[in-house]
């Protein structure tokens, strides 16, 4: 019930704020009320995007410190509905490269786990997937050529010790989510779905051959041909050509090694003298084979050291054989360290103003070199920034860039994006000319004046 009573001034908490335009009002007319209470959960309806979201937040914040009904973020979700035409995808081109690898490493990539865990990806399924992925990160975009890729998609899709970039490869990802139903066919027989046919093909029968050996028992769970039992060797590898006279090539060991009934499906068929050394060879070894009764028959997965199958391992071993002409550890473990924690020797402050310690929002805007430099630069282009768009009250450079880029005519916004890249990019090497060439300025700011070198801005 308490909760019940206080569910109202929360929605006059909203209407206020949509009065004041901290909230937009809903588009859809007959959405009267912005929450909606079912139980002990409520729902509250706002417009799609950041702003909105960040201001029902610090709604929330408030009306549980006044109220004590704290908001349990960690357990909310933002969920779209009717957002078919609204652009709600990730603006991936405000994120470095290493954010978006991240992004498409643990969301992306994982997208079809469900589909590939079941069903075979077409080619060209995968073809577009892998187009997205490789857009977004080279590009933040959804369309990128390739002249706008750095590395092909194969040496990307490699794991980060092997030279590549950890983007997982889909075709390899899924034959190694399906391994896990040859592995459980074994060794969870009393699965509902036991005795049916399992999602897989050729290629994932061969790896799963590949990567398990088979410790005999009493026969009755192992393939004669087909399981590796033979001193961790399947039968169909060392006799390849009797295995192709075989028609029932799923017999058990125990119903082929009972009266070495394997034998009979031979008899009159082998006639070359490739086939007469396979069989002489296995007739061989198969003597020392003796079945167990009242023993179960065991697998073993080659790639872990417990012998129990893992999806990581399935993915890795299918990266055998390859090889990296350098070490790329030494590139993932190396790190920036912090001079001043170390005591090493580093700038105490601003090279370009000896004020505080430079940041990036420092050296490109609050700076007093930096301002200096943009009034010069602006009066040369005839432009002048808005009081809102002020340097001092910005609080991150991408935040200013992008809020001060608004208060300029669409006509105008590409000259000022220019005119921004320009100026940060010029102060950034004059940066590095004071720290690296100890060049100083003699002069005003873009006078071209510089101890051993001319440069303007």
């Amino acid at each position: 019930m308490l909760f019940i009573l206080a569910i109202d001034p929360l929605q006059r908490i909203l209407d206020l704020a949509t009065q004041h335009g901290i909230l937009t009002p809903l588009p859809l007319t007959a959405a009267k009320l912005r929450t909606s209470l079912y139980a002990d959960a409520a729902a509250i309806f706002v417009n799609p995007t950041r702003d909105q979201l960040q201001s029902v937040k610090q709604i929330l914040h408030a009306f549980g410190a006044a109220t004590g009904l704290t908001i349990n973020f960690e357990k909310s979700s933002v969920h779209p509905i009717r957002c078919e035409n609204v652009d709600l995808r990730d603006k991936g081109q405000l994120l470095n490269r290493a954010g978006r690898l991240t992004l498409i490493t643990s969301v992306l990539s994982f997208m079809p786990t469900y589909h590939l865990t079941i069903f075979p990806l077409s080619k060209w399924a995968r073809n577009q997937i892998d187009k997205v992925r490789r857009s977004y990160l080279w590009k933040g975009k959804d369309n990128a050529n390739g002249g706008h890729c750095l590395d092909n998609w194969p040496t990307v899709s490699r794991p980060k010790d092997l030279g590549g970039l950890g983007v997982l490869d889909l075709e390899k990802f899924g034959r190694a989510l399906k391994l896990r139903w040859l592995w459980q066919e074994w060794t969870y027989d009393s699965k509902p779905w036991g005795g049916l046919q399992v999602p897989r093909n050729t290629y994932d029968r061969l790896l799963f051959q590949a990567s398990t050996y088979v410790t005999v028992g009493n026969g009755a769970k192992a393939k004669f041909w087909r399981d590796a039992w033979l001193d961790g060797e399947a039968p169909y590898n060392l006799a390849p050509h009797l295995f192709a006279l075989v028609k029932r090539k799923n017999r058990s060991m125990l119903q082929e090694l009972t009266n070495t009934t394997w034998i009979k499906p031979l008899r009159r068929k082998i006639i070359m003298t490739v086939q007469i050394e396979e069989f002489v060879s296995l007739w061989i070894r198969l003597q020392q084979v003796h079945l167990q009764p009242g023993v179960e028959d065991t697998i073993t997965w080659r790639w872990t050291s417990d012998g129990i199958y893992s999806s990581k391992s399935a993915y890795r071993a299918q990266f055998i054989g390859f090889y990296c002409g350098y070490k790329p550890g030494l590139i993932w473990r190396a790190k920036a360290e912090n001079k001043r924690k170390r005591g090493w020797p580093h700038q105490m402050s601003c090279t370009m103003c000896n004020g505080p310690m430079e940041s990036g929002l420092h050296l490109c805007l609050t700076c007093p070199f930096a301002q200096e430099v943009w009034n010069l630069i602006l009066a040369w282009e005839n432009m002048s920034l808005p009081q809102q768009a002020a340097p001092t009250n910005a609080t991150g450079l991408g935040e200013w860039w992008k809020r001060t880029e608004t208060f300029f005519p669409k006509t105008h916004r590409r000259d000022f994006n220019s005119i921004v890249i320009y100026t940060w990019w010029n102060i950034w090497k004059e940066w590095n000319r004071r720290v690296f060439l100890a060049l100083l300025v003699l002069s005003a700011p873009g006078s071209g004046a510089y101890q051993g070198k001319s440069f303007s801005l």
